[in-house]
């Protein structure tokens, strides 16, 4: 097992931004059994040190890993004591000899311990840096800039000369293996559930932007290499050289090596040894990886199938009509969901047809037939059976929904965060949207649903059982032929309900 430090400058999920770092934080994180990662400091270089810490920040608390210990860094220029050099200072000091130290920016907060405690590195048992070159890197016919080592120089150096046991991954040795054609990347993903999809989803961006700027479908993750390297050497040539190094050497990262002198250090460039088996390797920690997602989201639906669903617009719809309406619902829903970081459920209306809406929900993280008696006992089961899974909340929508917008669901999560229940309402006087942060069946026994006081009526029961209520975004649902005319009034053309209702329109159907 590896005790880690994690020392990065991740901007992953800032547009534009490098997203490498995630990825090889990811990695660790994908082998719980080899590494254990003890606490992330922040760094600048892909962005500024605060950048980096809202970034990974977020990051950590959308992928449910924020329990890991994170840590500012000082901002270029600033005195480098920061937090983070604290920690690593007293994390290193209570552990001597069984920390391994992971650098991926700027040499920063390392330095900045060092300072605090100049026997730091001999109190290390190994560390794994990503950066320097000892040969121009060209990349689409330039030499490319080192971005680490360069970042602060003076740290770098000093890390360099003073350290022990480093391993420093180049951007030499680096720049074949780092290289994700963007079809292979979501190749691997596509298939999967949770965190590949997340990866694919997260990440993707970075694709277009090395597109758009040098017409390559491909990005690099430059720093996964080093965390590979710290759990499985075996895949990489050691080749311990000397080098030269000086600060005015680092403000560009360059690593000279030398012959052995005595104003030389010892440091080791590993190099990939079987590509085929390193991008197992890697693609597998990332596959393995969990994302701990907080929040889910519980789809209750009806299977679209004639007969079945929308009965109530029979007098203006066919009843393929009506289940061609609901599917499209569904559809537009999916698409809503997919933009929302949190885990879908679909609660389905027990039908023997009910796989079709695995075509219409792929992202969804599990299917499951309503039980109980009466709408209230099966939504209060769907909510216990989800947050029964570890959720901290579980947000329960309807699916006659197709002027639902992201803004709906996310005012509701908001909402639940700072309360106990959350409900949005409909104009009849129902709620769409309903959300718990723990189970409480007295809300939903007793009630008369389909009338114009259950939005109130719930809201009453639940600050009767000491709730603290809160009230969503409202929205308007689809019961009746009234609720159809106005929504071919209201809805998007472009949306597969728009483009439904336009197909109706064809077929006759006045709207």
């Amino acid at each position: 097992m590896k005790y880690v430090i994690f020392d990065c400058d991740s901007t992953a999920g800032i547009p534009g931004y490098p997203m490498d770092d995630a990825l090889a934080l990811f990695y660790l994180l994908g082998r719980p059994e080899e590494a254990e990662v003890l606490g992330i400091t922040c760094t600048f270089g892909n962005g500024t040190a605060n950048q980096v810490y809202s970034a990974t920040s977020a990051l950590l608390s959308e992928t449910g890993w924020d329990k890991i210990p994170l840590y500012p860094g000082a901002e270029d220029g600033e005195d480098p004591k920061s937090p983070a050099a604290r920690f690593i200072r007293e994390t290193v000091n209570a552990r001597p000899g069984e920390i391994s130290f992971v650098g991926i920016g700027s040499l920063t907060n390392l330095y900045g311990a060092w300072l605090l405690d100049p026997g730091l590195f001999g109190k290390l048992k190994e560390i794994v840096l990503m950066g320097g070159y000892t040969a121009p890197v060209l990349y689409h016919g330039k030499h490319l800039d080192e971005l680490n080592f360069s970042s602060n120089p003076r740290a770098a150096a000093c890390v360099l000369t003073h350290g022990r046991n480093i391993s420093i991954l180049t951007g030499n040795n680096t720049l074949e293996p780092s290289r994700l054609p963007r079809e292979e990347f979501i190749e691997k993903f596509k298939a999967s559930s949770g965190a590949g999809r997340y990866l694919a989803e997260k990440l993707g961006y970075r694709f277009d932007v090395k597109e758009k700027k040098y017409g390559e479908a491909a990005s690099y993750c430059w720093d996964v290499v080093a965390s590979v390297y710290l759990l499985h050497p075996e895949l990489y040539i050691d080749s311990p050289v000397s080098c030269y190094v000086t600060e005015k050497g680092m403000h560009s990262g360059w690593l000279g090596v030398t012959e052995k002198a005595p104003d030389t250090c010892l440091l080791n460039l590993p190099r990939v040894k079987d590509l085929s088996a390193y991008r197992k390797e890697m693609y597998g920690g990332w596959l393995d990886f969990k994302v701990r997602r907080k929040r889910t989201m519980i789809c209750f639906t009806r299977v679209p199938r004639p007969g079945k669903t929308k009965t109530r617009l029979l007098p203006v719809l066919s009843p393929e009509q009506c289940a061609g309406l609901h599917r499209a619902f569904l559809e537009d829903l999916s698409e809503v969901y997919r933009k929302i970081e949190a885990d879908v459920f679909v609660a389905y209306d027990e039908d023997p047809d009910w796989e079709v809406l695995k075509e219409i929900f792929p992202m969804a993280a599990g299917f499951f037939a309503q039980s109980g008696e009466g709408l209230g006992e099966k939504m209060d089961h769907a909510i216990k059976r989800v947050l029964a899974l570890g959720y901290d909340m579980a947000v329960l929508t309807g699916t006659d929904l197709p002027l639902m917008k992201k803004e709906h669901l996310e005012d509701g999560f908001q909402k639940l965060r700072d309360n106990d229940m959350v409900l949005g309402p409909t104009p009849d006087g129902g709620y769409y949207l309903i959300g718990l942060k723990k189970p409480c069946s007295q809300v939903f026994s007793g009630q008369q649903y389909g009338n114009g006081s259950v939005f109130e009526n719930t809201w009453k029961k639940a600050e009767a059982e000491g709730l603290h209520v809160a009230g969503a975004f409202g929205c308007g649902d689809v019961d009746t032929p009234e609720d159809l005319y106005r929504l071919a009034k209201e809805v998007c053309p472009a949306s597969r309900t728009g483009r439904y209702l336009e197909l109706l329109r064809k077929e006759g159907v006045r709207l």
